[in-house]
């Protein structure tokens, strides 16, 4: 990984976070621990815990739907 691509992956976790924290209704708590971006910076991968475990499924389903809101975002 060179410099740019870790610049690049710091940035989209803070944003995504922020967005989330934004959009996410307080029924869980979502935390992105981390992104890994291709080195061709055209796809991210970003991933988050959820507390509480139960709340999991509906917190993946929301982020699938929010997917492109974050692109815009």
């Amino acid at each position: 990984m060179n410099i740019r691509t870790g610049k690049v992956e710091t940035l989209i976790s803070h944003l995504a976070a922020k967005f989330l924290e934004k959009e996410a209704s307080n029924v869980s708590l979502i935390t992105v621990t981390g992104c890994v971006v291709t080195d061709d910076l055209k796809k991210a991968t970003i991933y988050f815990t959820v507390i509480p475990e139960s709340k999991e499924k509906a917190a993946l389903d929301f982020t699938k739907r929010m997917r492109s809101d974050f692109r815009d975002y």
